[in-house]
């Protein structure tokens, strides 16, 4: 978030604020959904580099939060 800031000019804490009240997610929520959005297209790749080229630093964290917006794990959505 630090470089979207630098780049627009806003505070942080200023940031999510305003785009928690224009769009009612937080911006980390955005940010999640867009690394998800991206790892749905890497189909090639383990888990464990999945997880790091999305900054995900931990394979079962981002498991846990693919799971929770898709409703499956990364294998079963790209096994349909």
């Amino acid at each position: 978030m630090k470089t979207v800031t630098d780049y627009i000019g806003l505070h942080p804490v200023n940031l999510s604020k305003v785009y928690k009240i224009v769009t009612s997610e937080t911006f980390d929520d955005y940010l999640f959904w867009i690394r998800l959005e991206r790892a749905t297209a890497i189909t090639d790749f383990k888990i464990i580099e999945i997880s790091s080229q999305l900054g995900i630093l931990t394979p079962p964290h981002f498991i846990k939060i693919f799971k929770k917006h898709y409703g499956c794990t990364s294998k079963e959505f790209r096994n349909k």
